[in-house]
């Protein structure tokens, strides 16, 4: 198992640090270049670079935070990839020499919790007495 999180954070502060130096050089532009006058589609402004100042540290203030919560997530995340070896008789998954029961490996490498239930074949294998009745009881709860 690798866990790619750092990888993926790389990449999506990349893309997160471009959105907003795109962003903060466009407010500038506009600032020092009046762009709706140069494209003409509005009238001529004055400059006004403390409102740009207050504006910019705005925007700075909001890109650290995205920065930080995006972290936050992605340091949640664990990424199972690759080829896991699995006996084809028990189901034991095969790690760095050893042999692990399935739901144990998984609750172990990623963030998953497991319940046990029957599958209905394996309940009218094993309680073929009992299986009819339950599941007519568990179709009838489903469905209401």
């Amino acid at each position: 198992m690798k866990h790619r999180a750092a990888g993926c954070f790389r990449k999506l502060k990349a893309t997160i640090h471009i959105s907003y130096v795109i962003v903060l050089g466009l407010m500038w532009a506009d600032e020092c270049f009046d762009l709706p006058y140069l494209l003409k589609i509005g009238p001529q402004t004055p400059p006004n670079y403390a409102e740009s100042l207050l504006e910019s540290a705005a925007v700075i203030v909001i890109w650290f935070i995205t920065i930080r919560t995006c972290k936050g997530f992605l340091t949640k995340i664990k990424v199972l990839e690759g080829l896991l070896p699995i006996c084809s008789a028990c189901k034991k998954i095969g790690s760095n020499g050893q042999w692990h029961e399935i739901d144990a490996y998984i609750s172990e490498e990623s963030e998953a919790d497991f319940t046990h239930s029957l599958c209905p074949d394996c309940l009218r294998k094993l309680y073929p007495e009992i299986a009819d009745s339950v599941l007519k009881q568990l179709n009838k709860n489903n469905n209401s």
